[in-house]
Formats: C-alpha cells, sequence, structure tokens
C-alpha cells in the first residue's frame, strides 16, 4: 500500500504488512507478531522518475515497526515493540517518535485482553 502524509512537502512511502502466528515447540508458549516495513519496488521507481523534478513529494525508503505479543501465561503477556527509521530532522525524529508512542498506545487500548487475540483465530 502506498501511504502519504500531506504538508509543505508530501512524504510517502510503500508499506508492506503482515500478521504472524507464531508457536514455541518447546513451551507451547503462542505469539502473534505485527509487522509493516517500508519499501520499494520497480514499479514504483518507474513512476518516481517520471515525475516533474518540481513534485512537492519526498518518498521515504527505510523503516519500520514490529509489535509481538507472547502468552506467557494465563492473564499475563509479554509484549516486545521494535521501530527503525532514517530521519530527516531532528523534528521529523520527535515526530515519529509521538507517532510510534501513540501507536503503541492505541493498539494496547484496542486489544484490551490480549491473551484472546492471540488465543483466538
Amino acid at each position: 500500500m502506498v501511504c502519504s502524509v500531506p504538508g509543505d512537502m508530501h512524504l510517502r512511502f510503500y508499506l508492506l504488512a503482515q500478521r504472524r502466528e507464531l508457536a514455541d515447540e518447546e513451551s507451547g508458549a503462542r505469539s502473534v507478531q505485527f509487522r509493516a516495513v517500508m519499501a520499494d519496488s520497480e514499479a514504483n521507481a518507474r513512476n518516481r522518475a517520471a515525475e516533474s523534478s518540481t513534485s512537492r513529494i519526498h518518498w521515504a525508503f527505510e523503516g519500520g515497526h514490529s509489535l509481538k505479543l507472547t502468552d506467557v501465561k494465563q492473564e499475563t503477556i509479554d509484549i516486545e515493540y521494535h521501530h527503525w527509521a532514517v530521519c530527516e530532522n531532528e523534528l521529523h525524529a520527535r515526530h515519529l517518535y509521538v507517532q510510534w508512542a501513540r501507536y503503541v498506545t492505541t493498539f494496547g487500548c484496542v486489544i484490551g485482553a490480549a491473551t484472546n487475540l492471540i488465543k483466538s483465530r
């Protein structure tokens, strides 16, 4: 999916998203992992090359985040969150930091009892 963040200079990126369920054979612990990673493609490169040089669009190619929920025992889960990005400047870095914090907080509130998310299919 192509995402666009409007502004004086529009930020666009091609995003790949994945949901994966995992099970540890030894412990029996079940996990669900969500990933979103910026990527590029040959078709996207051709589209960028066709854009006007005066275009107010900046394409980002590096960055993403990963959230993994692991069912440890009844009523208890482990949460792992990772993110990475190439930032243009300090303001951009601060903006991403706030977005990522909002993402984790919102996701935690929405799933409520995360153990049910891991156990249900």
